[in-house]
């Protein structure tokens, strides 16, 4: 058996828009070490920003 995940991208808006959801959660944040994770956790919870 082979199970095979793809994932593919068909423009960089979405990647643009996951950098500047980043940028916009470190300007917020306090001083930490932080994941990705954590900028979707926020973004979904409304605290990312999404001007």
């Amino acid at each position: 058996e082979v199970i095979r995940v793809r994932h593919a991208l068909s423009s960089r808006a979405a990647l643009a828009r996951g950098a500047l959801a980043a940028a916009r959660f470190a300007a917020r944040a306090e001083a930490g070490l932080y994941s990705m994770e954590d900028v979707w956790k926020a973004l979904l919870a409304g605290q990312a920003g999404r001007e």
